[in-house]
């Protein structure tokens, strides 16, 4: 398992407090679904619908950047992803 947290590049959001576990890692160009991601009935994922239909977006998104972080060593690190949304 790995865990992951977004960063989307083209519409703000705030997702430090979301980690997603993935059973293999993504890969750069790999699209996912956002929305799959964000809890239901939570302010993120109506942020993040706000944000896509203003901008006319799907919730679809391709990983455009990947880089390994940790606040502990003693700590599983966590893969961050840059995810760029695409246009409806």
């Amino acid at each position: 398992m790995v865990k992951v947290k977004l960063n989307i590049t083209n519409i703000q959001l705030d997702c430090d407090d979301i980690t997603i576990s993935f059973a293999e890692s993504p890969k750069i160009g790999d699209e996912i679904s956002v929305l799959n991601f964000l809890p239901y009935d939570t302010s993120e994922r109506e942020n993040f619908l706000y944000e896509t239909e203003g901008k006319q977006l799907s919730f679809n998104g391709v990983i455009t950047k990947r880089r390994w972080i940790s606040d502990n060593p003693t700590t599983q690190p966590i893969l961050l992803l840059d995810i760029e949304m695409l246009e409806e």
